[in-house]
């Protein structure tokens, strides 16, 4: 990987606790049947501060709070966490990115007093009042309005990012000047790159009734990966050249249970690609028992685990930080190849490809 010296990036999720069931996520199975696989755990300040010591905090340039499962303002411990953060560093950066249904004006006018000068909020606005929750299933437009707007009249710095599909990709000039006009920085238009094998999700209730369907937006192109070459997957990532973003931007991932990732693309996977047979594929299935025996390889979930040892002993155990680029060349991590790898044909839409347009309003 790196070493530590080198570090500039923390992922953090703070905790895997959401109220809302957007059907995409990994944490339930099309907004309905809940991954019962996902442990409910969140960092705790002692933790946090533990983990996030000032030997680290001298190193590192940029923390984002986001996540796999959980949403960074349920936490009951971000204000604290925040304030520590700036307490032993008033020159970090910090950005937050979340839902926004949740909590009052009041704990958001408070969170843009704390926040360290470089900060961003990203608020997830997917439409306009009547579309918002087709895909934020559980969460209010209008409150988010009302915490995001409270955030800026107290000084906050947020970001409205809009994740277009067909329902909602006739509302972004209207998101676009409405944020301008609220006040927000920056307006962020993306598509997904969730879409795997058609052109359409069901989203679904708890008790697996279909209740309408999304789709990706027609405006951006969406590569659909064929059935048979997701049941020929290994021949494909054979295929591919690995060219990791965690190397890249000298950056970690750290899960809500308190475990060291490269990213956390790969920090999901124990807990997403376990779910019963007939959710997940079959090549995800193998990922979470290829992640296991990679895990086992270098010591078990204790050698990741940061309230056992620290980042800087993780990062230069010589295990931990040859084991990854291995299994790159034995190519058996379809998750490398799917989100950093490059293949001689084009066969899926990447992570990097969803962003259409970021526009900032105050250049």
């Amino acid at each position: 990987m790196f070493k530590f010296s080198e570090l500039k990036t923390l992922h953090i999720e703070l905790t895997s606790r959401c109220q809302a069931s957007c059907p995409m996520c990994a944490r339930n199975y099309h907004s309905g049947q809940e991954n019962t696989n996902l442990p409910l755990d969140e960092i705790s300040v002692d933790d946090f501060k533990s983990i996030v010591n000032t030997e680290v905090l001298s190193q590192i340039e940029y923390i984002y709070f986001c996540g796999n499962y959980g949403d960074p303002i349920i936490s009951n411990n971000l204000l604290e966490i925040v304030s520590y953060c700036k307490s032993q560093k008033e020159n970090i950066k910090l950005g937050i990115h979340t839902n926004g249904s949740a909590r009052t004006p009041d704990w958001w006018s408070k969170l843009a007093t704390i926040l360290p000068t470089e900060h961003s909020v990203h608020f997830a606005l997917d439409g306009l009042a009547d579309t918002h929750h087709l895909y934020r299933v559980g969460t209010s437009f209008d409150k988010i309005l009302e915490n995001a707007k409270a955030f800026i009249s107290a000084g906050g710095r947020a970001e409205w990012v809009f994740l277009s599909f067909k329902h909602n990709e006739h509302q972004v000039e209207t998101a676009r000047q409405m944020a301008k006009d609220l006040g927000f920085e920056k307006f962020t238009h993306k598509a997904t790159s969730r879409f795997l094998e058609k052109p359409w999700l069901d989203v679904m209730n708890a008790q697996g009734e279909v209740l309408y369907k999304i789709e990706p937006p027609s405006e951006h192109k969406i590569t659909f990966i064929h059935p048979d070459i997701i049941k020929s997957y290994k021949k494909v990532v054979e295929t591919a050249s690995i060219n990791c973003k965690a190397i890249n931007t000298k950056s970690l991932y750290i899960d809500a249970f308190k475990n060291l990732w490269p990213c956390c693309w790969i920090g999901m996977i124990p807990y997403t690609y376990s779910k019963p047979a007939d959710i997940v594929h079959e090549y995800q299935t193998e990922q979470a028992n290829v992640i296991n025996e990679l895990v086992t390889s270098i010591g078990g979930y204790d050698s990741i685990d940061l309230l056992k040892n620290s980042v800087k002993t993780i990062l230069e155990n010589p295990d931990w930080s040859t084991v990854w680029e291995k299994y790159w060349n034995t190519h058996s991590l379809a998750t490398c190849a799917k989100i950093c790898g490059t293949f001689p044909e084009k066969i899926i839409t990447q992570y990097d490809e969803q962003f259409i347009k970021v526009e900032s309003f105050n250049e």
